[in-house]
């Protein structure tokens, strides 16, 4: 969902995607407690690995329509419910449009969910485990047709999510993106790559004889060099910070965040896996926003 472009939709659909619900286009208008896992034998252990960070997307639906927002996670009182936070892009900026409960149904064995969005409407699901995926199920609103999706983790800095609407007795795709990790309160705002201007500090990772390479300044790093430069760097913009008196940017906890910003590019040929290496290394140190792209496909890297 854009700042530059109307929002898909605004009826709710019923079923709730961890705090996105799903809507039709065209119908109406880190260093907290909340990062701690809860026992394994805990019902809720299985949504464990999203809480404590937000998530981020940027893609399209398959009208055309772009999705940009992100999710918040984060335990409830005594770690038993978990709550969700989804905030999105609109005309004029973010805005919440979501917040829903997942809670566990002692007398049903299930994970139960519900949820309200901007306009005060209701939402009631539930959770049903296959695996590593996570399929989302509820009443569709009155006049709509069924609604089907689910997520499944990729590894530790991603998920999948895919939607899908039933029609003439058949299945038809609404959406299928990936969400990206982020410390909480890291990114209010997620820019596109695009909007990347000389700033921020341009990490390359690309495959050379067979091997990831980072790349700063040109400068051929290992992933422990590149994660040495950053410390460096951030310490730098620390004592710029202090100097010009600037106030130090704080997440949402009131944990402090730095004033670094990353932009990782990498060619078609490098497996995610490298490039998750960065992301864990920006979320460790507590990057304040993150821009990945992929290099054009004509460039090419000299062994």
């Amino acid at each position: 969902m854009s700042s530059s472009r109307s929002l898909p939709s605004r009826r709710s659909f019923g079923s709730i995607l961890l705090g996105v619900w799903v809507v039709l286009p065209n119908s109406i208008s880190e260093a907290d407690d909340s990062a701690a896992k809860p026992p394994k034998d805990q019902p809720l252990s299985v949504l464990a690995p999203y809480v404590g960070y937000e998530w981020h997307v940027d893609a399209k639906w398959a009208s055309g329509q772009p999705l940009r927002a992100r999710n918040v996670y984060e335990w409830g009182m005594g770690k038993k419910p978990v709550r969700v936070r989804t905030y999105v892009q609109g005309p004029k900026g973010e805005y919440q449009r979501y917040e829903t409960y997942y809670c566990h149904d002692a007398k049903t064995g299930t994970i139960r969910s519900w949820g309200l969005n901007a306009a005060g409407a209701r939402s009631e699901g539930m959770v049903r485990v296959e695996g590593r995926r996570l399929h989302f199920e509820g009443e569709p609103t009155a006049g709509e047709p069924p609604l089907f999706q689910w997520i499944e983790r990729l590894d530790e800095m991603r998920f999948r999510w895919r939607a899908e609407v039933e029609k003439d007795g058949k299945r038809v795709r609404l959406i299928d993106a990936v969400y990206l990790r982020r410390p909480i309160g890291s990114q209010r705002s997620a820019p596109l790559a695009k909007d990347f201007g000389s700033g921020p500090l341009k990490i390359i990772v690309r495959e050379v004889g067979g091997k990831t390479a980072y790349e700063i300044d040109g400068k051929r790093l290992s992933l422990e060099e590149v994660e040495k430069g950053m410390r460096k760097r951030i310490e730098a913009r620390t004592r710029e910070d202090r100097a010009s008196g600037r106030k130090p940017k704080t997440a949402e906890n009131g944990s402090p965040l730095t004033s670094l910003e990353v932009h990782v590019r990498s060619s078609r040929d490098v497996p995610y896996a490298s490039v998750t290496k960065v992301l864990e290394v920006c979320t460790r140190l507590g990057v304040y926003r993150v821009g990945i792209s992929q290099l054009p496909s004509k460039t090419k890297t000299e062994p």
